[in-house]
């Protein structure tokens, strides 16, 4: 399927979580529309990656990995309490195993930056953003950073469909 997608180049784009759980994780995301979003954000994402630097902090780490566990717990009606119960248990020794071979291929598709938290300043902080994603923004203000996302809490700050042709 071709979607019509902007060309990007000599960008340096930081790459969200929800994009990376579309990407490596869309096990855990089906659903017909979701589908349709998997197609895109991979078809865009290659277009990227040919021609720009691709991105990710630590706090994108946590989030994929901790939405993996999460996603897998949710699934799964033999366990009640994720830390009693799941983070015990085999099932999460294997899934977390099969989380962070996917956290690998981040590793080799982009760079990690320095989220370089000690200059961050509560005051930034916005209230229709979690704290991660005021942080996330944050940086990608500071730095000129393209934000590649499907979270949609973004676009008050910041053009987030720059790369829609």
């Amino acid at each position: 399927m071709k979607f019509k997608i902007k060309e990007v180049k000599n960008q340096k784009i930081l790459v969200d979580t929800n994009i990376w759980l579309y990407l490596f994780a869309p096990s855990f995301i089906p659903s017909p529309q979701n589908q349709y979003k998997v197609n895109l954000y991979d078809e865009v994402f290659n277009n990227l990656l040919e021609k720009n630097t691709l991105l990710f902090n630590s706090l994108i780490i946590s989030e994929f990995i901790n939405r993996c566990l999460r996603i897998d717990f949710n699934s799964l009606p033999e366990f009640n309490d994720f830390k009693k119960d799941y983070r015990n248990s085999q099932r999460y020794k294997e899934s977390l195993k099969l989380t962070l071979k996917e956290v690998e291929k981040i590793y080799k598709l982009a760079k990690p930056i320095n989220d370089n938290f000690n200059e961050y300043k509560l005051n930034f902080f916005k209230e229709s953003l979690d704290f991660n994603d005021s942080i996330i923004l944050y940086q990608c203000l500071r730095n000129k950073f393209l934000l590649f996302t499907d979270d949609k809490d973004f676009s008050k700050y910041i053009n987030t469909s720059w790369w829609r042709g």
